[in-house]
């Protein structure tokens, strides 16, 4: 079993160790397990065929398995462009094993793909990445707040947090305050969905969780782009 030194629970699931091109993520499953788990894991083939969706299983009172929920991957491995008079967040977090910090990244952008505005920052807690990942799609809301940005279209590469995001019976994460939250903001129409995406068209919110990760700091632009920032997004824009 995966150990928990990076501080995961033990609903960590083996999508999370595997990409978005079906491959595993030799780097990650090196820091968050022992070299012999390593190892077996990495020895182990993936098949993959004609996935479209995948399932999420947990254990319940008894010390069974049972199916958690289940949710559509996402079709298109290219950047989509919200509707007309709409917003789209796109949101990721990542882990500082180094430095013991959750870095979190947000890109807000309009119907033509331009930025609106942008976030990243670092956050000692929680004490998982899922955890890490809801608090980025709460930093997200909040930052549509602030700028009067409404509605708007979420979307993670995270394929669990698309999951308890979208799932009003959930009530057992390690994040229950943040996921009563974010339902709120749900609830009063801001968040018009939750959608999945990959992580290849999910670069600048990754790239931003990246960038802060290695800071104890939090930056937010809503002009004055820098030019890297800026680059990632033509990218996107232009279906690279």
């Amino acid at each position: 079993m995966v150990n928990a030194f990076l501080g995961f629970d033990h609903e960590l699931q083996v999508a999370d160790l595997i990409d978005d091109e079906a491959k595993w993520r030799v780097g990650f499953i090196k820091m968050c397990t022992l070299p012999f788990e390593s190892d077996a894991i990495l020895n182990i083939h993936i098949l993959v065929a004609a996935m479209r969706d995948r399932r999420f299983w947990k254990f319940d009172d008894k010390g069974r398995f049972i199916l958690f929920g289940r949710i559509a991957l996402s079709g298109d491995k290219q950047w989509p462009y919200p509707p007309e008079g709409c917003c789209r967040v796109d949101v990721d977090a990542l882990f500082n094993p180094v430095l013991r910090l959750y870095g979190l990244g947000v890109v807000i952008r309009n119907s033509t793909g331009s930025i609106v505005a942008a976030l990243a920052k670092s956050i000692k807690h929680p004490t998982s990445v899922l955890g890490a990942e809801i608090l980025a799609a709460i930093s997200g809301i909040n930052l549509c707040l602030d700028e009067g940005i409404t509605p708007v279209l979420l979307f993670s590469n995270s394929i669990l947090t698309v999951q308890v995001l979208s799932d009003s019976n959930v009530d057992d994460c390690i994040v229950v305050d943040e996921l009563q939250d974010f339902r709120l903001m749900v609830s009063g129409g801001l968040v018009l969905k939750v959608s999945h995406m990959y992580r290849k068209v999910n670069r600048v919110a990754h790239s931003l969780a990246q960038f802060v990760a290695s800071l104890s700091d939090a930056v937010k632009w809503v002009s004055n782009y820098p030019p890297w920032l800026e680059h990632l997004v033509s990218l996107d824009c232009l279906n690279d």
